[in-house]
Parts: C-alpha cells; sequence; structure tokens
C-alpha cells in the first residue's frame, strides 16, 4: 500500500510539474481579465458631484411622476425616511453631521420656544437608465421629437439626500439639510435627460426645455406644487464657508 500510495503522489507531481507552466500561465490570464473587467465597472461614487444650488418649482405634483419608468423614477421622487427624536441640539448635530440654523424669533421681536428636534437618515439612490423604457414611455406620449441616444443605456446616476434636522415649534415645523447631489458621469448631459423625464411627466415642451436650460446653468433641486401648504424657501451660507445649505419650510403647519 504504501508503495502504491507513494507511485500516486509521483505520478501527480510529475503531472503538476508538466503542466505547472500552462496552469500558471491560465490563472494569471483569469487574474488579469478579472482585474480589467473590476477597473472598467462604471462606479457612481467616482463620479463628479453636482450640488443643487437652487430650487426649482416642477408645475405638477408628485402623483404625475407614475408615468416615468419605474427604473429612473428616484432622480426625481424621494421617500420619506422615518423620524427619529433626539434629546438636544448637539446630539442633532452630530447624528446629521451639520449644523444647522435655526430661527431665534418669530420676526416681531418675539423669542420663539426650544423646538422638539428629530432627524431623518439620509437617502443614497443609483438609477440606472433603460433607454428602452425611455422611449417607450416617449412614444406613450408622442414626443417624437425627443431621440434618446443608445449611450444612455446602463448608464448609472446616484441622486444623494443628507440627513435633516426637523424642529417642531408647536405652531410650525422647519426642515433643514445639505444640498441635494447628484453624480453622473462626467460627459453625460444630466440637463438633457431631464428635460426627457419632464416631458414623459406631462410638461410642455417649452417648459421642459427652459427647466433642463436652467438645471445646466446652475443645478436645482426640484419641488411639487403642494396645493394647500405655505411654502418658503430662504437660502443660507455657512458660518464657517462650508457648502450651501437650505432651510426649507414645505410643512409648516399652523395649529390654530
Amino acid at each position: 500500500m504504501a508503495k502504491n500510495g507513494n507511485g500516486l503522489t509521483a505520478h501527480w507531481r510529475s503531472l503538476v510539474g508538466k503542466f505547472r507552466w500552462p496552469l500558471g500561465g491560465g490563472l494569471f490570464l483569469i487574474l488579469i481579465v478579472t482585474a480589467l473587467a473590476w477597473l472598467w465597472t462604471p462606479d457612481a461614487s467616482s463620479y463628479p458631484s453636482l450640488w443643487a444650488t437652487r430650487f426649482d418649482l416642477l408645475p405638477l405634483g408628485r402623483s404625475e411622476l407614475g408615468a416615468l419608468p419605474v427604473t429612473v423614477r428616484g432622480v426625481l421622487l424621494s421617500s420619506d425616511p422615518p423620524e427619529i427624536s433626539v434629546s438636544d441640539f448637539a446630539e442633532a448635530v452630530r447624528r446629521a453631521k451639520f449644523e444647522p440654523r435655526l430661527p431665534l424669533s418669530d420676526g416681531l421681536g418675539h423669542a420663539l420656544p426650544s423646538p422638539k428636534l428629530s432627524v431623518v437618515a439620509p437617502v443614497r439612490k443609483n438609477v440606472t437608465i433603460h433607454a428602452a423604457q425611455i422611449e417607450a414611455a416617449l412614444m406613450r406620449i408622442q414626443g417624437s421629437d425627443l431621440l434618446v441616444p443608445w449611450a444612455w443605456d446602463g448608464v448609472i446616476l446616484e441622486v444623494n439626500t443628507s440627513a435633516g434636522i426637523l424642529a417642531d415649534y408647536g405652531r410650525m415645523r422647519l426642515g433643514q439639510r445639505l444640498p441635494l447631489e447628484y453624480r453622473a458621469p462626467d460627459d453625460f448631459p444630466v440637463d438633457q435627460f431631464l428635460e426627457v423625464l419632464f416631458r414623459i411627466c406631462g410638461i410642455t415642451a417649452a417648459e421642459a426645455a427652459a427647466l433642463g436650460k436652467r438645471f445646466h446653468e446652475h443645478p436645482a433641486e426640484f419641488c411639487f406644487s403642494l396645493p394647500g401648504i405655505p411654502s418658503i424657501r430662504e437660502k443660507y451660507r455657512s458660518p464657517r464657508g462650508r457648502a450651501w445649505f437650505y432651510a426649507i419650510c414645505l410643512m409648516t403647519v399652523w395649529k390654530d
């Protein structure tokens, strides 16, 4: 038995020695192919950032985004993450990773009470464009004047919403967060893509083109018409010279 065992071992050694270089070369080739595939795989986190420096109001409601393909709806539509109550201002800043500007008075010289604070988590979305789905949506609205380049197919866009801080003063609620961030390949025309989405939602050709042109000049975050709810939008510069951030009063609720 020992001799047979030694014979088998010697036989396998001779086979390995005989095919050592072909096997080694094959494994090396597999490693090269795998590395190249990894290097060429698009990573949205490596794309340049477009920061929304203003707001633009869309002449439609959230429900009208149902005309968009589900795969790209997240570019314009965001979910509402749950609120997490916090004990004080310092904890809100620690969780949200920015320091908000909260009003101290009501504008008439009357001091405001300390608000109840809560935080919402950040939301990061990756959206993959499928050119055939966009073309089918355009055909449904007879948007034959718009072309969807096949170079768009498979492009990944990233839309990032930072954590937010909500302040409840009893008679009103204020929300603040950092600017919306878009990430796209350097040569991808985000403004033209948004113009196509606006048309699918039912916005006129002239309005969609104007919205896309304004976005090209200054990237924007898009808000929807909210009938019956007052909306105030102001822009502040951080005292530390950081990025622009916004105080958004889209959910101001008066209780009397």
